[in-house]
């Protein structure tokens, strides 16, 4: 989009659109130029500081949002996106601030209570993010996000069938997104209903077969169904994609010195020892199958 030269506004317009179109840094040029030629509204400051935020310069967003807030008192986008920048500088509870300012304002701002939901689950409040995430859905019932973070913070509190519910519902909604698998599985894990959870473990499998934790996770739901073979296949092609991962060895270890193979347990379970030094589950489980291996090599005591 070509701009006259001296037209502040058209650069405003061409930064929202580049903003729109997922052209962050180009809209942060042109917002630029529109306040260097004097045109100052919270709007574009708002504008500015979204475009950083989806750069991840959330120092620079901040200072935007602030500028925003002056120009034009109690603006709700600006407190929830100097939010968004605080919760991603590590700065819960003064995030969960501005998010209250913005409901404050717009109390059905249904992004700023999921974002305040993140915010208060990070400092462990899980009773004030249930509360933020019921309020979400009830306003948006198929809020994918507010249904999968529902689904964790249900997860963490113990509510373990709410949690899966939340997580069927966004899986009906989404059947192509990994996490929810990933995460419905675990808690089908945690509640013993194996079957289910092998399910969900193999269809992360099949959504994205390179990733190797997809084939750890499988692989220990196979071990507790007492499959030994096919868990020792997955954490073999968990090595294999990722030979750097101690996980992986320490996984395949682990499976070979219950199986008995105490040669290929010790020789894996040094391997996750050189890799993770500090790993006391790595370093005890080596020197037990070391201990299986040398006592198969003695000779048998004469009666």
């Amino acid at each position: 989009m070509r701009v006259q030269p001296g037209n502040a506004e058209v650069y405003v317009g061409r930064a929202d659109f580049n903003s729109a179109t997922g052209q962050p840094a180009q809209a942060i040029a042109d917002y630029g130029t529109a306040i260097a030629m004097k045109v100052e509204r919270a709007e574009i400051y708002d504008g500015r500081g979204q475009a950083y935020l989806a750069l991840n310069q959330s120092q620079q967003a901040i200072a935007d949002f602030t500028q925003a807030l002056k120009l034009r008192a109690g603006d709700a986008e600006a407190y929830r996106g100097r939010g968004m920048a605080l919760a991603a500088l590590g700065r819960p509870r003064d995030a969960i601030a501005d998010f209250g300012l913005c409901l404050a304002a717009r109390p059905d701002d249904e992004q700023a209570l999921v974002e305040r939901a993140v915010a208060y689950s990070s400092v462990v409040d899980y009773p004030n993010a249930l509360a933020d995430l019921d309020a979400a859905l009830k306003l948006n019932s198929g809020d994918l996000r507010a249904l999968r973070v529902r689904g964790a913070v249900r997860e963490r509190m113990g509510q373990l069938e709410g949690a899966i519910a939340d997580y069927s519902d966004a899986i009906r909604r989404d059947p192509a997104d990994i996490r929810l698998y990933v995460a419905r599985g675990g808690v089908y894990q945690r509640t013993k209903q194996y079957p289910e959870s092998l399910q969900d473990r193999d269809r992360a499998v099949q959504l994205d077969p390179r990733d190797a934790g997809l084939y750890l996770a499988r692989g220990d739901t196979y071990r507790l169904l007492g499959d030994n073979d096919k868990a020792l296949a997955d954490f073999s092609a968990a090595v294999g994609l990722s030979p750097s991962s101690p996980k992986a060895w320490l996984a395949r270890g682990s499976a070979y010195y219950y199986a008995g193979m105490y040669k290929e347990a010790v020789a894996d379970l040094n391997r996750a020892v050189q890799l993770d030094p500090a790993d006391p589950n790595a370093r005890g489980l080596a020197a037990a199958a070391q201990g299986k291996l040398d006592e198969a090599g003695k000779p048998a005591a004469r009666q």
